[in-house]
């Protein structure tokens, strides 16, 4: 049996939420393993319950778990940490300067365990996309020499790795 929640904050259901039609089923049963309950936990209390508590408001869930048939449909990396519920993509519903400057904080400041954190910036070509950050598990999760990495995506640019703060926008 799952629990409802994974930690403080969120729920196992918010973590295999999909708008994807008819993986609702497939999403549950595969993230009920213990292997991948063990890592959406520590995700939950690692990760995401101190970004919500930074943030200070809710943090929506975009993309959590992703079984391999739904991070297929998707054109997901076959290597993607959101297969092993060891990552999220999420949202402040607040403004883009605002979400950025909590991309900063985790990326800079935090000192959270993280495997990558990736601000990914909106499309201009689709105008009901916004921008998230991507944040996933670091050691020993994934490999400490892939750890900590900090990335930018932008729809003209691509991934650009980020040494320093960048400083607001």
């Amino acid at each position: 049996m799952t629990p409802a929640y994974l930690s403080k904050h969120f729920t196992f259901a918010e973590m295999i939420r999909t708008s994807q039609p008819g993986f609702a089923a497939s999403q549950a049963k595969e993230a009920s393993t213990p292997r991948t309950l063990e890592a959406l936990t520590a995700l939950c209390k690692t990760i995401l319950d101190p970004i919500r508590e930074r943030a200070g408001k809710p943090v929506h869930i975009n993309s959590g778990y992703r079984g391999k048939e739904l991070n297929k449909k998707i054109g997901g990396s076959p290597t993607s940490q959101h297969s092993k519920g060891e990552a999220a993509d999420l949202t402040l519903r607040t403004t883009e300067a605002e979400l950025f400057n909590l991309f900063r904080w985790i990326a800079f400041e935090s000192k959270l365990p993280f495997g990558q954190v990736i601000f990914e910036d909106a499309r201009p070509d689709d105008p009901t996309s916004g921008a998230w950050i991507h944040v996933s598990l670091g050691t020993p999760w994934r490999p400490a020499a892939r750890s900590g990495m900090v990335l930018l995506w932008t729809p003209k640019g691509g991934y650009q790795a980020l040494t320093k703060d960048p400083g607001p926008r």
